[in-house]
């Protein structure tokens, strides 16, 4: 089965409707800035911003970015 994905929301898009986008799956493009990293049970947790202008957007993945600043699509 093959799901066509919306083109990535803006961060300003997201936060101005967030009730629109509440638990479903989003894709969202910003410049990624202030990367962390921690321990967890899990393992490595890496956690950043997500910046549109003033507006951000906290992101955490289990996953390590390519990346650690710039523009960036999650």
């Amino acid at each position: 089965m093959l799901i066509a994905q919306a083109a990535p929301l803006s961060v300003s898009e997201l936060l101005t409707n967030p009730d629109r986008f509440h638990g479903q799956p989003v894709t969202i493009s910003g410049t990624m800035t202030n990367l962390r990293e921690s321990g967890s049970r899990r393992g490595s947790r890496y956690t950043f911003d997500l910046r549109e202008g003033n507006q951000t957007v906290y992101v955490t993945s289990f996953d390590k970015p390519p990346c650690q600043t710039g523009a960036a699509t999650v």
